[in-house]
């Protein structure tokens, strides 16, 4: 778990924020509660982790996909066209008859 989480990211939301200074300032010198070096201690090592990665996210998020451009333009049309294909499926005056 230690690997999927940035370095000073102390509440895993994924983003290193904070959020996660408040839980290194309830975690100081207390225990683990905070500790990006895994040395068994939320210290002033921990801090400075968090200061160097502050604005930084974790690989988790990181590695998220982001669709397209050229998907999203293709949705778009997609649903611009849709209200218009309905209309002339239940339009009665748009009845084409085989001669």
């Amino acid at each position: 778990m230690a690997d999927a989480f940035a370095p000073g990211d102390f509440n895993f939301d994924g983003v290193v924020n904070a959020g996660d200074l408040t839980v290194w300032n309830a975690a100081f010198g207390s225990g683990p509660g905070a500790d990006s070096d895994l040395d068994g201690d939320s210290d002033g090592a921990d801090l400075l982790a968090w200061q160097q990665k502050l604005g930084s996210t974790s690989i988790a998020i990181a590695g998220m996909p982001v669709p397209e451009p050229a998907s999203m333009a293709l949705l778009a049309l997609l649903l611009a066209a849709t209200p218009r294909c309905a209309k002339q499926l239940v339009d009665p005056t748009n009845i084409h008859r085989a001669r």
